[in-house]
């Protein structure tokens, strides 16, 4: 929890001991039962983003009826996956904690790993403002997009590109395009 406390990605006291109780430490665990101690910490910290961006940003919050307003919020965090060792833009709470998880992940894995976690990351993005387009719209998607889209707006590619520097491993670039080679 310090590194959320760190980052500011909490609102207010309320949020901070929701998170708290939240145990992410044991959610990445149980997720990553093979992590390092190291990778275990960053995958932890990558769970916690994930969840405070959501809260902050997606379904429960004002920006989640509005994707133009979430638009402008993803554009900062794709430049910092961007350009690796870029400082984030100033005054912006989710591009520095994103830096520092893009930092700390670029030096556990190789930069076809990194590359392939950017990837997820930016289609996670594209996802959460296309549910905020959805909702706005008032409309359900077709199955079609629903299929297509569900699994970027839940980030669940993002935590496949996690399987990788759980164990601090490398993968040959043959194989990095597939989720459940890299273990």
């Amino acid at each position: 929890m310090r590194w959320l406390e760190t980052h500011d990605l909490v609102a207010d006291q309320g949020e901070l001991d929701r998170f708290k109780h939240s145990q992410f430490g044991t959610l990445a665990g149980w997720t990553y039962p093979d992590a390092t101690a190291i990778g275990l910490n960053l995958l932890s910290d990558w769970c916690v983003w994930l969840f405070a961006f959501d809260d902050r940003y997606c379904d429960e919050a004002a920006f989640g009826l509005h994707p133009g307003k979430l638009a402008r919020q993803v554009v900062p965090l794709v430049r910092v996956l961007d350009k690796p060792g870029a400082p984030c833009p100033a005054g912006l709470r989710s591009p520095g904690a994103v830096a520092d998880l893009r930092d700390r992940f670029a030096a556990f894995g190789s930069p076809q790993q990194w590359a392939r976690f950017a990837g997820a990351m930016r289609a996670y993005l594209l996802g959460v403002v296309w549910e905020a387009a959805q909702r706005e719209a008032g409309e359900s998607p077709s199955e079609a997009d629903y299929s297509s889209m569900r699994p970027h707006a839940g980030g669940m590619w993002t935590v496949f590109g996690c399987w990788t520097p759980r164990a601090a491993t490398k993968c040959r670039t043959a194989v990095i395009s597939i989720p459940s080679s890299c273990d």
